[in-house]
């Protein structure tokens, strides 16, 4: 999968673009999970998928709605949160 992903190169707004892995260390996707995550997944299998929720990390703070993608590899799914 890195190496699929290792060619996708995303440009948000004029803020700021790159590839996904730079983007991601420098903590440039953040607030922009859905338009990443679509953009990631059609460098995957057919049968992979973006699931969408509700997140809640820490008790008592406010859970937020967040995008994901869900994939299998060598038969075990896996998670792949750009964000």
């Amino acid at each position: 999968m890195r190496r699929k992903l290792s060619e996708l190169y995303i440009k948000v707004l004029s803020d700021y673009k790159g590839s996904i892995f730079e983007l991601m260390h420098m903590i440039k996707l953040e607030g922009w999970c859905w338009q990443t995550t679509e953009s990631a997944i059609i460098f995957l299998n057919d049968d992979d998928y973006i699931e969408r929720g509700y997140l809640k990390l820490n008790e008592g703070k406010r859970k937020y709605y967040h995008s994901w993608i869900c994939f299998k590899f060598n038969n075990i799914e896996y998670i792949f949160d750009p964000c």
